[in-house]
């Protein structure tokens, strides 16, 4: 009996190791564990990483949004972080070009889901009030008028 426990809880051990590569990253720091300085093999894998790498973006401005000053601060460090993968995105964006237009389309549509949120976290460091939109189109119509006389 004591040899079946002792399997089974080695198999369990075994199971959660071998397991833990395919869990999906749910903060930056993970992120950091799981991809820092990692060379990727081909284009599929790099833009698996990618979206995960996003997905995890995502959330953070919306734990952000929700007042979260940590996640706040992380928002600040995701480009440093994502950076590290230009090279490579460069790579892979010549060899799969179809691939990467799909990711990048993707990517702006969702990213236009947030900019509300992002320009509300952000509002107190531009200065910006309720009046925010009617000064924008102020200042358009400013440039426009300018282009017309000009």
């Amino acid at each position: 009996m004591k040899k079946v426990l002792l399997y089974v809880v080695s198999g369990l051990i075994l199971l959660s190791v071998f397991s833990c590569g395919d869990k999906k990253a749910t903060n930056l720091e993970e992120l950091k564990k799981k991809y820092e300085g990692k060379e990727f093999k081909d284009c599929d894998k790099f833009l698996e990483a990618a979206n995960e790498m996003m997905d995890v973006f995502y959330a953070t401005i919306d734990k952000a949004a929700e007042g979260d000053e940590k996640a706040k601060k992380e928002i600040e460090e995701f480009g440093k972080f994502m950076d590290g993968f230009d090279k490579q995105a460069e790579k892979f964006e010549e060899e799969c070009p179809d691939k990467f237009k799909a990711f990048e389309e993707a990517q702006e549509k969702k990213m236009e889901e947030y900019m509300d949120k992002i320009l509300k976290m952000y509002a107190d460091d531009f200065n910006m009030d309720e009046d925010w939109d009617e000064e924008w189109e102020n200042v358009e119509m400013e440039e426009n008028l300018t282009e017309e006389v000009e």
